[in-house]
């Protein structure tokens, strides 16, 4: 087995100090110009939608691309261009490049701008635009994104936070889980949280829908509550059992199995299709193969902070059982907040469970919606004393 010797610098997304530029980003594919889209490992990790919006590096502010209708947008400085970019530098051209349509997806060409374009901090003429990607455009840098690449960064947000300093550092996350993926390297993530959970939603958000997600290793409860196939150490049938998918580990059962695992995921025909993602409570000093993502402590996180996670939680949940908007009060919110909120993993649970139940109105419904023996769904209730809580809410609602 050969292990790449070479080791980009770590991504600590916990420190606040990542700075552009501290990520190595994949080499564009060949012949951007002629490739067929459908055909580029470069999309695999996002699906296959195309760019939507462009977004300036590190802030909100997003320039979104043409509707259907418009074959062609000028992209400068001038105020009449299309997509105007603002540069303090003065490195934008008045009519700087164009982007153009080919087929669904759009092309960005140079218009003999004085400072050119970059692809992937590239010098480049003309290439094809694709979820992830960075385009210079003077002294600014854009990405680009498609739908799945807006959600993708909407999660990370919820686990880095909404504050200036995590904006600073989600480009370099993104570029992290977007290296793994196109290269099909191990992606690390570290941290004190139960990972599993935080690895589970990055599969949801960059694979296509339906895709496995498989636990190599011990499983534990929470695998169970939010339907993670999990099985015994094995890492060969891991890998094909997550074939198209994702293999995820917990690295503290990896001492013997490291090799194995890694043997596994480099057979042939396996590595273009799974991704292997290792959890870590701290980054393995033996670990040299990946850029780790290192997940700040959820108890560092505002009251404010943890409130919105929950509620984007309960927002997953709703969609996901076909629940009334209702489905989840202010005070399941803040119920959650006090009892749930030692891990994402447990936030996970607590908002879908609590939704199915509010949704279903009793245990037995709310446990075949969630795909539990209504044993288990009892249990949890009552070792949280919400069985009474549930027959006043049902009491409730049934008078109305």
């Amino acid at each position: 087995m050969v292990v790449e010797s070479h080791t980009p610098p770590q991504v600590d997304l916990s420190s606040r100090g990542a700075e552009h530029g501290t990520v190595e980003l994949p080499s564009p594919p060949r012949d951007r110009t002629t490739t067929d889209p459908e055909a580029l490992n470069a999309h695999i990790w996002l699906g296959h939608d195309p760019v939507i919006q462009l977004r300036e590096w590190r802030t909100d502010t997003v320039h979104a691309l043409p509707p259907a209708d418009v074959a062609e947008s000028i992209i400068g400085s001038e105020p009449s261009a299309s997509l105007r970019i603002v540069d303090p530098s003065g490195l934008v051209s008045r009519k700087h490049a164009r982007v153009f349509r080919a087929g669904s997806w759009w092309k960005i060409e140079d218009l003999h701008s004085k400072n050119g374009i970059r692809q992937d901090r590239k010098p480049a003429e003309r290439f094809l635009l694709v979820p992830g990607e960075e385009i210079g455009i003077g002294g600014v840098t854009l990405v680009a994104e498609n739908q799945a690449l807006i959600q993708l960064r909407r999660y990370l947000a919820r686990v880095l936070g909404w504050d200036e300093e995590s904006r600073r550092v989600m480009g370099a996350a993104i570029q992290t889980i977007r290296l793994a993926a196109n290269q099909r390297r191990p992606l690390v993530i570290s941290g004190d949280d139960d990972l599993v959970a935080v690895a589970r939603q990055i599969h949801l958000r960059t694979t296509v829908p339906g895709a496995p997600f498989v636990v190599c290793g011990e499983r534990r409860e929470s695998d169970a509550a939010v339907h993670v196939t999990a099985i015994d150490a094995d890492p060969v049938a891991a890998f094909e059992l997550a074939a198209g998918g994702t293999v995820c580990v917990r690295a503290e059962q990896l001492s013997v199995e490291f090799d194995r695992i890694l043997e596994a995921a480099h057979e042939p025909g396996v590595r273009d299709q799974t991704q292997l993602i290792v959890c870590a409570s701290k980054t393995p000093r033996w670990w040299k193969v990946s850029n780790p993502l290192v997940v700040p402590k959820l108890q560092q996180r505002t009251d404010d902070d943890l409130q919105r996670i929950v509620a984007e939680y309960a927002s997953d949940a709703i969609r996901e059982l076909g629940a009334a908007p209702g489905s989840f009060t202010e005070a399941d919110r803040d119920w959650v907040v006090r009892r749930e909120a030692s891990s994402f993993a447990d936030i996970e649970v607590a908002t879908l469970r609590l939704v199915a139940c509010n949704h279903a109105g009793n245990p037995h419904r709310a446990a075949a919606r969630l795909g539990l023996s209504h044993v288990a769904l009892g249990k949890w209730l009552k070792h949280r004393g919400l069985v009474k809580w549930l027959k006043r809410r049902v009491s409730r609602r049934s008078r109305r």
